[in-house]
């Protein structure tokens, strides 16, 4: 796979680029601190999930005779090996660098998937917003497919991929349901990172009017996974945030940003039926 450079935009993804909102920088990440836009505090997608959706959960995990289940080592291993596919991936992505690569084969392996499936990176940590409904997120990697843009939503695990596949979709055992309006998903990982590929589809949608497809990319320590976007996953999310929208107070409503679109009708909550 050639080096990517955004002067090479296929013209679907320049009004991505060129949208005022981008070059104006309104919305930011500040280390530490979190999501910003005009001086707002935006809440994480995982996080707003999680606070609104999965209060409770516990991940099926491999556990060996030596560690338990719950052991935090684990988990921060997890985590590492997940942050260096994640700088690999950013370094090819906005520098053509491949120095990180050799360190990470699940990066390795995504470039491979994408090359495979035809996949021109555009983009790695692109950030998007939607103040509307108060969250923001970035986009691991953003690509060019044959008719459209493709995020992916990039995941690595310690499991192999026989674990991997027995566990995914088994919920929590404490509450095995989501809470809410998405009460009729299961409160499983195969969900969780649905609904997160999901959101980010809806704000690319939302603020720069781009419609995307999406796979959630699994690596694990002896293969990769992917999973396309769930339409009955993506309908709700869709339902959630038109509802999130609508159904704000007069004084949330004061606080969007102009660029939200005032043809919109927004009914306070009171009128809620």
């Amino acid at each position: 796979m050639s080096p990517p450079s955004r002067l090479r935009f296929f013209p679907s993804a320049l009004p991505f680029y060129t949208h005022p909102f981008v070059p104006a920088r309104r919305c930011i990440r500040k280390p530490g601190v979190g999501f910003e836009c005009d001086g707002r505090r935006l809440l994480g997608v995982t996080e707003y999930l999680r606070r609104n959706f999965y209060p409770t959960f516990k991940a099926t995990r491999r556990a060996t005779p030596n560690r338990s289940r719950t052991q935090p080592h684990s988990r921060g291993l997890g985590m590492r090996m997940g942050s260096i596919a994640d700088h690999a991936i950013t370094a090819f992505a906005k520098t053509g660098d491949i120095r990180k690569m050799t360190r990470s084969s699940a990066a390795q392996r995504l470039v491979q998937f994408l090359k495979i499936n035809k996949l021109t990176i555009v983009d790695a940590h692109v950030l998007i917003c939607d103040p509307s409904v108060g969250i923001a997120t970035e986009i691991d990697v953003l690509c060019q497919g044959k008719t459209s843009l493709v995020v992916i939503e990039n995941k690595t695990t310690l499991q192999s991929r026989t674990e991997h596949l027995r566990t995914y979709r088994t919920p929590d055992s404490e509450q095995p349901l989501l809470a809410g309006p998405l009460r009729t998903l299961l409160n499983n990982e195969y969900n969780h990172h649905q609904l997160q590929l999901a959101l980010m589809l809806m704000m690319l949608k939302q603020t720069y009017n781009i419609r995307a497809t999406g796979y959630v990319v699994m690596a694990t320590v002896d293969g990769l996974i992917h999973y396309p976007i769930n339409p009955t996953v993506f309908e709700l999310t869709r339902n959630l945030l038109a509802n999130q929208r609508h159904f704000r107070s007069p004084a949330y409503r004061q606080q969007l940003v102009s660029h939200d679109d005032p043809t919109i009708l927004r009914l306070p909550y009171r009128y809620r039926p």
